[in-house]
C-alpha cells in the first residue's frame, strides 16, 4: 500500500520573489509560484494584532478583521497609483493580500516597493502545492470489527474505541461543526451527510465551498471530488453505517467540506488560507487538514494561530516522510498534529515524525509563547489500510496520516459535543495528550500516544465547573463583564451569579453548550417583591442561545441558573455586561483622526455616551464605489443623526430625520477615506447598530 499521502512537494520559486523578513530556506524545495506568463501574482502579508486578551473566541475575529481592514489600505493605494498593479483578494486570518502585477509594472520593483509599505511584513509568490495522494485499493462493503456491544466498526474505529465512547458518553458529535479541508466530497455517498442550509439547493450553502487560486469562492460550484481523498476522509470523519458497518468517528457531528486543492491535486497558498478562513468564518469547531508542505512554513503560523484565537481546534497531518521530517501546517505548534500507526498500535514506517527545536528551526518568527522544543505529532491514531467512504457510492482503503487524521478530528468532535462546558483549542491538546494510551515505539515518534476517543470523551465530559461552589446566593460568583462558564451538572445543581448594577442598560447572553433538555435562566433583584422585566426566566435548549438588553436597578441583581422542567442538564456561557462596555469598545473615536475602521458588510453595535458624544467611522472606498450607511436605534433616549464626510471635513450627505433609523448615501468619484459620524441630537443618547454597504460600479451593471 502506497503511503506518500496528503503532503505536497514541489520545486523553487522564481528568483525575482525574494522572501523578506524570514529566513526558512526549507520553502526554495516546497512550493513554485502561481504566475504565468503575462502577469505575476504576489502574497502580501502585514502585520497582525495578537487578540489572546480577548475576552472571548468572538472578540478575537472581530479584532483580525478589524486590523486587516485597518492596515490593508497602504496596499489598495499603491495599487491605485500604479498601472497593472491590482489587488484580487484579501484575508482577514492571516492579514494577506494577492496583488497582481502585468505590464507595464515589474515583479521586481513591485516587490521592493510593497516591502517598504506600512505594517507590511513580507512578500512573497503565491506558491502552488501538489498533493501526492495515496493509493486508494478499492473494496466491497467495509469488512468491520463486531464490538461488545454489537455495532459493527471499521478496525480504525474499534482501535480508538469510538464505540465505547458513544455509549458512555451518549453522543456521536451531535452540535459541534467540522470542516474537512481537502480534495472535495462526493455528498451523494450514502454515508455521507453534508451540511446545508437549503436541501433543494444543489450548492449546498452552508456546507460547501471551492476556492480557486486566488482563494475566491466559486459561487455556482456543487460538491464533487474527482481524486476521492476527501471523500475518504470525510467518511472517516462523520460518515454512518449504511454499509452495515459505522465509518465515521463522529457520525452525528455537522459536517462541512472546502475544496481547496483543485481536480489534479494542486491549491495555492492563498486557495488554502481562503478554505481556513471560510471555515472559521463558517463557525467550524474543527478544522481538518490531511494536508501540507514538508519543512517549516512560518506563512502557516498566523492562520492557524488566527483560527484557534477564533476558538477553532486546527488538526493536521504529520506527515509521510519518516522520522526527522514534519510538514507545515501539522508542525505548527498551536495544531494537533497526527501520526499514523497501524490497528495493533505499531507507528507506520512513512510516519514522520520530529523533535522540534524552537529557536533553530524558526528562528525569529516563532511566537514568543511557544516552548523552547516540542514533538510532532503531537498524538498518533489508525492510518494503515483505513477503510472509508469512496466517491460513486463505493468504499476503499488507503493508508498515510492523512487517514489517521480524521480520526482524531473525529475525536475531538466528540470531546467537545461531551463536554458541559467550552472547552478552549488549548485544553483540547492536554485533554487529548493525557488519555493517550502509550504506543510501542517512543514519544518522538508516536507522540504522546495512540488518541483513545473513550477517555478523551469522558475527561472533556468532567471537567469541573470552576464556580462551584456558588449553589446559594451568598457564594454567588461576581460577573464582571468577562463571560463565565458553568455547568449544571445535575436536575438538583443550581448557580448563582451576582452582578452590581448601576441601574444602566446592559446586555445579558446566555449560550448553552452540548447537554440535554433545557436549562432555566432567571433574574432575581434584591429588595424588590417584583421584578422590572416582563419575561425574567427564559428556558434554553441545549447548543441554542438568547440575548437582550435590558436595564437592572441599582443594587445586586442576582442571575440564578438551574434544570429546566425537563431535568435538563449540560454546560453553559454567561455573560452580563454594561451596555457600554459590551457595544462601546470602539472609543475614544470622537474624532476623525480616532475613526474606527468599518468593514462593509459587517454591522457595529456602539452607543452614543452623554455629554455630547460623538463617534467617527471611516471607510476606504474605490473610484466609483456606491456607499449606503444605515443607522437604526431607539427613541427612548432621545434622538441620533448620521453624517457622511471626505477626508476634509465636507459633508457628503446627512441624514437627521425623527425617525428611529438614519441613512446617508454617495457614489465616490475617486478612491478615498470616507468618514460616518454617529451624533445625538442636543443631549441625546443610546445604542444603536450601524451598518455600511459598498457596491462597485462593476457590480451595480452586472446587477442592471
Amino acid at each position: 500500500m502506497a503511503a506518500a499521502s496528503g503532503v505536497v512537494t514541489a520545486t523553487a520559486p522564481p528568483t525575482y520573489t525574494e522572501r523578506v523578513g524570514e529566513t526558512d530556506g526549507d520553502w526554495s524545495t516546497s512550493a513554485t509560484s502561481a504566475s504565468n506568463e503575462t502577469n505575476t501574482t504576489l502574497v502580501v502579508r502585514l502585520s497582525s494584532p495578537n487578540p489572546t486578551g480577548a475576552d472571548s473566541a468572538a472578540e478575537a475575529q472581530e479584532t483580525l478583521v478589524s486590523h486587516a481592514a485597518a492596515t490593508q489600505t497602504s496596499v489598495h493605494d499603491y495599487a491605485e497609483q500604479h498601472d497593472g498593479v491590482a489587488v484580487v483578494n484579501s484575508l482577514w486570518l492571516t492579514n494577506a493580500m494577492l496583488v497582481e502585477v502585468d505590464e507595464p509594472s515589474d515583479p521586481t520593483v513591485v516587490t521592493a516597493d510593497l516591502t517598504e509599505l506600512p505594517a507590511v511584513e513580507s512578500v512573497h509568490p503565491n506558491y502552488v502545492y501538489t498533493v501526492e495522494l495515496e493509493t486508494v485499493t478499492p473494496m466491497g462493503r467495509p469488512s468491520g470489527v463486531r464490538t461488545a456491544s454489537g455495532v459493527n466498526v471499521t478496525p480504525g474505529l474499534a482501535a480508538i474505541d469510538a464505540p465505547t465512547a458513544w455509549r458512555e458518553s451518549s453522543t456521536q458529535g451531535a452540535g459541534v461543526r467540522v470542516a474537512v479541508l481537502d480534495t472535495g466530497v462526493d455528498a451523494t455517498h450514502p454515508d455521507i451527510s453534508l451540511h446545508t442550509t437549503d436541501a433543494s439547493d444543489p450548492t449546498y450553502p452552508g456546507g460547501w465551498a471551492e476556492f480557486n487560486s486566488i482563494g475566491v469562492e466559486l459561487e455556482e460550484s456543487t460538491p464533487h471530488d474527482p481524486n476521492g481523498h476527501g471523500t475518504h476522509v470525510s467518511g472517516t470523519v462523520a460518515g454512518s453505517d449504511e454499509s452495515g458497518t459505522a465509518i465515521g468517528v463522529a457520525p452525528e457531528s455537522t459536517l462541512l467540506v472546502g475544496k481547496v486543492l483543485n481536480d489534479d491535486g494542486s491549491g495555492t497558498f492563498f486557495q488554502i488560507i481562503a478554505g481556513m478562513q471560510w471555515a472559521v468564518e463558517s463557525d467550524a469547531d474543527v478544522m481538518s487538514m490531511s494536508i501540507g508542505a514538508i519543512g517549516h512554513h512560518p506563512e502557516f503560523i498566523r492562520p492557524v494561530k488566527s483560527a484557534e484565537s477564533a476558538g477553532v481546534v486546527v488538526v493536521a497531518a504529520g506527515g509521510n516522510f519518516g522520522p526527522d521530517q514534519s510538514i507545515s501546517p501539522g508542525n505548527v505548534f498551536e495544531s494537533v498534529s497526527v501520526g499514523a500507526v497501524d490497528d495493533d498500535g505499531t507507528v507506520a514506517s512513512f510516519s514522520s515524525s520530529e523533535r522540534i527545536e524552537t529557536e533553530r528551526v524558526w528562528d525569529e518568527t516563532a511566537p514568543s509563547t511557544w516552548p523552547e522544543t516540542y514533538t510532532v505529532p503531537r498524538v498518533s491514531a489508525p492510518g494503515v489500510d483505513v477503510q472509508s467512504s469512496l466517491p460513486a457510492g463505493e468504499y476503499g482503503e488507503a493508508s498515510g496520516t492523512s487517514m489517521a487524521t480524521p480520526h482524531v478530528s473525529g475525536t475531538v468532535a466528540l470531546m467537545l459535543s461531551a463536554a458541559e462546558r467550552p472547552l478552549t483549542p488549548a485544553e483540547v491538546r492536554v485533554i487529548l495528550a493525557e488519555t493517550a494510551t502509550t504506543a510501542e515505539q517512543n514519544q518522538t515518534r508516536a507522540g504522546d500516544g495512540i488518541v483513545n476517543a473513550r477517555a478523551a470523551t469522558a475527561r472533556a465530559a468532567s471537567q469541573p465547573d470552576a464556580n462551584e461552589p456558588n449553589d446559594e446566593p451568598e457564594t454567588a460568583t461576581l460577573v464582571e463583564g468577562t463571560p463565565v462558564q458553568g455547568i449544571v451538572s445535575s436536575s438538583t445543581d443550581t448557580d448563582w451569579f451576582r452582578v452590581e448594577a448601576n441601574g444602566s442598560p446592559v446586555t445579558v447572553d446566555f449560550e448553552r453548550v452540548g447537554g440535554t433538555g433545557t436549562l432555566e435562566a432567571s433574574l432575581v433583584a434584591t429588595g424588590s417583591a417584583a421584578w422590572s422585566l416582563k419575561h425574567p426566566t427564559v428556558a434554553v435548549e441545549s447548543n441554542e442561545s438568547v440575548s437582550g438588553t435590558v436595564t437592572f436597578p441599582t443594587g445586586t441583581t442576582f442571575v440564578h441558573v438551574r434544570s429546566g422542567t425537563d431535568g435538563g442538564t449540560g454546560g453553559y456561557e454567561l455573560a452580563v455586561r454594561p451596555l457600554d462596555s459590551e457595544t462601546n469598545r470602539d472609543e475614544p473615536n470622537d474624532a476623525a483622526n480616532e475613526a474606527t475602521p468599518l468593514t462593509p458588510g459587517t454591522p457595529v453595535e456602539s452607543q452614543i455616551e452623554p455629554s455630547r458624544d460623538v463617534d467617527f467611522y471611516r471607510l476606504d472606498v474605490g473610484a466609483s464605489d456606491s456607499v449606503v450607511a444605515d443607522m437604526a436605534f431607539s427613541h427612548d433616549r432621545g434622538d441620533l443623526d448620521l453624517v457622511l464626510y471626505d477626508a476634509d471635513g465636507v459633508p457628503l450627505d446627512q441624514s437627521v430625520s425623527t425617525s428611529d433609523s438614519e441613512r446617508v448615501e454617495y457614489v465616490s468619484d475617486t478612491r478615498q477615506s470616507l468618514y460616518v459620524s454617529v451624533v445625538g441630537f442636543e443631549d441625546s443618547t443610546g445604542p444603536y447598530t450601524l451598518d455600511v454597504t459598498v457596491t462597485s460600479a462593476e457590480s451595480r451593471t452586472s446587477d442592471d
